[in-house]
Order: structure tokens, then C-alpha cells, then sequence
């Protein structure tokens, strides 16, 4: 008689523990429902739940997966997430998103990276170059005006944080003045860089960077007093190796979409130079150097 009271009461506390476990359960793995979405941000009813900056959690439609947001903000019952992926809408419920296995963690894990290695984006903008005075040999200088850049490159992700970029770059609409000519109007000055370098990402917002690439630089011009023997036409061409760094702020308009605020810093070695003056050509001054502060703006699109 006793041991049959025993057994009833244990499957009656049985039964309880059960049905607390669901309830607990089902109190812990739903934070109520999204109260609004504005763009790709979502505010959602927390409702005790203990949500933390960075959790990733599931959205749900009728009880389907529609989509997974991450909490940005937590605050009292109120929670601000980014959508991660699908389509969320007021109504929707929002749900813990369940653990899984190590082996699937990783698997995950591993697809997320190769995902971010096959990322590629097309990039190009407009901005401004202020080029540095070139000293010639003679204790000469040519001092150039601010010039319109057009950069063009291509960024491509090795992970998540890293990337590396080649670029194309074209000054034009600056032009400058040589010191030793008297007669000398303003000249004409063409600039094009040929880049490849690293970009490493600090956070989604901030970068900083490192080039390294090949400068090619004209300027010519005339020249109409002063000695007759150099009275006429002047045409000086430069290149050589270039060393740069830079970094800026990132902004995200969506998955496939980023805008780019660059500041840039960059050091040139000419060790290739021809001039050609009225009367002469001359292997001209290899050695020189030169330096340019660069602020670009830069639209970049995931292809």
C-alpha cells in the first residue's frame, strides 16, 4: 500500500517537473513579438528575456524560420537587432536560436568563411590629391596644384576582417608652376597610379590600410622669356615605386552596398625620368621624390 503511494506520487511529481520544463522553456526561448521595422533594424518586446549585444537570434512566421537578426541594443523590455538575413515584419515572433552541435558549429563556421574568401567588390568614387613640390637637381621645384582623383579598383576578401585591393588611379585638372622658368605660364600635369595592397577592417565601421604600386607623372608646358635657349616647349615625364597608408570609416547601406570616406597618405620614389627641353632630351633626374595626401570618396558594390 505504501510502495503503490510512493509510485503515484512520484509520477505525479514526474508529470510537474515535465510540464514546468516546457513552461520554463517556452517563457526562456521567446521574447514576444517584433513591434516594428524601420529599414533593416527591428525592435522587438524582450519581456524579460535576458537578450545580450551580439546574440543572434531566429525570427519566426507562423511558426517557420523566416529570418535571424543580431541584437545590437538592449534596453529594459525593448530590443533593437540588424536583419541578417530574410524578411522580417511587425508580428513576427522572435526566438532564441538554438544551439547546435560543435561539428555543425564548425561546419557553419567554415561555410561563413569561405563565403567571406569568394566576396568581391567593385569599387570606384571621386576625391582630391594634394601632390607634394618635386625638386629638380638644379635646386628648381614645380609646384603643383590640388587635383581631381578617379580611383577604380576591385576589393576581394580573404576573411571576414581582411582584404586585399587593386586599384587604378587618375589625377587630372591640377596642373602647377615650375620656379625657374620667368616667362612660364601654368602647366599642364597628368598623374596615374597602378596599386595593389592590403585593407584589414578594426570593426565594421573602421579600417586602416597599405599599398604599395607604380607612379607615372607628366607635366609639360612652354616657356616665352628669359634665355633664348630655352624659349619653347618643355615636356617632363616621371615614374617609379610608390609606398601608401591610409585607412577611413565604412558605411553599410545594405548587404551588397558600403560608402567609403578615405584618407590616404603616399610616398614617391622616381627612379625613371626623361626631359625634353627646345633644345635637348636628357635622361633627366632619376632619384627624386615626392609625397601627396589623397581624401576620396569611395561606392562600392559586392558582385
Amino acid at each position: 500500500m505504501v510502495i503503490s503511494c510512493l509510485i503515484d506520487i512520484l509520477k505525479t511529481m514526474k508529470s510537474l517537473i515535465l510540464i514546468f520544463t516546457l513552461m520554463g522553456f517556452a517563457s526562456v526561448s521567446f521574447a514576444q513579438k517584433v513591434v516594428k521595422v524601420k529599414g533593416n533594424k527591428v525592435y522587438f518586446k524582450k519581456a524579460g528575456y535576458a537578450v545580450k549585444v551580439g546574440e543572434e537570434l531566429v525570427v519566426l512566421s507562423n511558426g517557420t524560420d523566416a529570418a535571424s537578426i543580431e541584437v545590437l541594443k538592449v534596453r529594459r523590455n525593448i530590443g533593437l537587432g540588424r536583419i541578417v538575413n530574410g524578411t522580417v515584419k511587425p508580428g513576427y515572433q522572435v526566438q532564441l536560436k538554438r544551439k547546435e552541435s560543435r561539428r555543425s558549429r564548425k561546419g557553419r563556421r567554415a561555410s561563413r568563411e569561405k563565403s567571406s574568401k569568394a566576396k568581391m567588390y567593385g569599387y570606384s568614387g571621386l576625391g582630391f590629391f594634394l601632390l607634394g613640390d618635386l625638386e629638380l637637381s638644379d635646386g628648381s621645384k614645380f609646384d603643383f596644384n590640388n587635383h581631381m582623383v578617379i580611383p577604380v579598383g576591385f576589393e576581394v576578401f580573404f576573411t571576414s576582417q581582411l582584404s586585399g585591393t587593386l586599384e587604378l588611379i587618375y589625377a587630372f585638372s591640377g596642373g602647377g608652376n615650375p620656379t625657374n622658368l620667368a616667362g612660364a605660364e601654368e602647366w599642364d600635369t597628368s598623374y596615374m597610379e597602378i596599386n595593389g595592397g592590403l585593407t584589414y577592417y578594426f570593426s565594421r565601421k573602421f579600417y586602416g590600410r597599405g599599398s604599395l604600386g607604380w607612379t607615372m607623372m607628366n607635366f609639360s608646358g612652354s616657356n616665352t622669356s628669359g634665355n633664348p635657349a630655352e624659349n619653347g616647349n618643355f615636356d617632363y615625364d616621371f615614374s617609379g615605386l610608390n609606398l601608401g597608408l591610409g585607412g577611413g570609416m565604412q558605411i553599410l547601406f545594405s548587404k551588397n552596398l558600403n560608402f567609403k570616406i578615405d584618407l590616404g597618405y603616399k610616398y614617391n620614389s622616381f627612379s625613371s625620368a626623361t626631359l625634353v627641353k627646345p633644345l635637348e632630351t636628357t635622361e633627366g633626374d632619376p632619384g627624386l621624390s615626392q609625397s601627396n595626401i589623397s581624401l576620396t570618396f569611395l561606392t562600392s558594390i559586392q558582385f
